[in-house]
């Protein structure tokens, strides 16, 4: 399956976060909560565009089609944050010794700062996962979030600029737009979710 680029049009809104995945379970008698986190944590998002011209609008329509609901992949990334906030340079990589949440990069100069956004594999690996830095315990060792789901991550490539992870839409119901018709200019907004590959 061909995993789309997403076109340069820029969301109005954009929300985007992470959803976590976790049981929570009591009792009457003692009021005892227990909670348990489970795997598959994922970003998601909603994107919401006002008042498209025509030639952006039918960029965004034609991806939204090619999509064909949720059945197709996108290269995505949160649009806050699309480099590092300090002077990160080289080509980090991820050493071993690194686990799910706590990894330990090599092959860079600088430090990474909490709240800077990393994709885990190179351009060339369509199984890349995208992350939050929320932790800075050395310039080597970084606490991430959500979690590792691939287990080869050691060697991956850390990519810094442009980060990337890879989303669908979560229905099949966007492939559609109202339009006003004598301005001529298209309203959209879907909905997404990351993909796990």
């Amino acid at each position: 399956m061909t995993i789309l680029n997403f076109p340069n049009v820029i969301p109005d809104i954009q929300d985007f976060g992470v959803k976590y995945l976790t049981q929570v379970s009591g009792t009457s008698l003692t009021q005892i909560i227990q909670t348990v986190e489970m795997p598959g944590a994922r970003w998601h998002g909603t994107m919401q565009f006002r008042d498209l011209p025509p030639t952006q609008a039918a960029e965004l329509k034609a991806f939204l089609l090619k999509l064909r609901g949720a059945s197709g992949r996108f290269f995505f990334g949160d649009l806050e944050l699309t480099a590092p906030q300090s002077s990160v340079t080289g080509t980090p990589y991820i050493q071993s010794g690194s686990t799910a949440r706590d990894i330990i990069v090599s092959g860079h100069t600088g430090d990474f700062s909490v709240g800077d956004r990393i994709q885990i594999g190179d351009e060339a690996d369509t199984t890349r996962e995208y992350k939050m830095v929320v932790e800075v315990n050395s310039s080597d060792s970084l606490r991430i979030e959500p979690m590792m789901r691939r287990t080869d991550y050691v060697g991956k490539e850390v990519i810094y600029s442009n980060p990337v992870g890879v989303f669908l839409l979560d229905s099949d119901d966007h492939g559609k737009w109202s339009l006003r018709s004598k301005a001529k200019l298209s309203d959209i907004a879907f909905g997404f979710v990351e993909a796990f590959v």
